[in-house]
């Protein structure tokens, strides 16, 4: 688990639209949690990882990622499959992304785009949100937080609710 953990630090480093990398251990400790979803090659590997958060009565697919040069391989339908099938049919669940490649996955997936979720959620996602500029900018990742802030107009939300299922 120590490879994987190393290729998502990696990962995570590399993608500024991502949460920021915890240490290798932290990272191995979360992977063999047993709660990420994990896609690997032939070999296996580590190619693609997905993560989903609780939020309210619903699940966010967050923390997308797949290895550079295995894009374009359908892997990121394969992770939003695996996340709709891990939180059921009774479940909404929702993603945002800036990534037309992801976006394509989502709406293949059944996804809708919307703009809202609701207060609570809305209140949440705040919370959420605000919570890891404080913790990046702690941590001095500047380049990260402006990076995020600067773009934070272009996510738009998709939604997969449990009732058109």
């Amino acid at each position: 688990m120590t490879r994987d953990a190393e290729w998502l630090v990696s990962m995570l480093t590399a993608e500024l639209d991502l949460r920021p990398p915890r240490s290798i251990e932290a990272e191995r400790v979360r992977l063999e949690s047993g709660k990420p979803i994990l896609l690997r090659d032939e070999a296996g590997r580590l190619v693609a990882h997905g993560s989903l958060r609780r939020l309210g009565r619903g699940w966010e697919l967050v923390t997308l990622v797949v290895e550079p040069s295995r894009r374009g391989e359908g892997l990121s339908h394969r992770l939003v499959e695996a996340a709709v099938e891990r939180v059921g049919s009774t479940a909404t669940l929702h993603s945002w992304t800036k990534s037309p490649a992801l976006a394509k996955s989502l709406l293949d997936g059944g996804f809708r785009r919307t703009r809202w979720l609701g207060l609570a959620v809305g209140a949440h996602l705040s919370l959420l949100s605000a919570t890891r500029v404080v913790e990046q900018l702690l941590r001095l990742e500047w380049r990260r937080t402006a990076h995020q802030i600067i773009n934070l107009g272009r996510y738009k939300l998709y939604v997969l609710d449990s009732k058109k299922r």
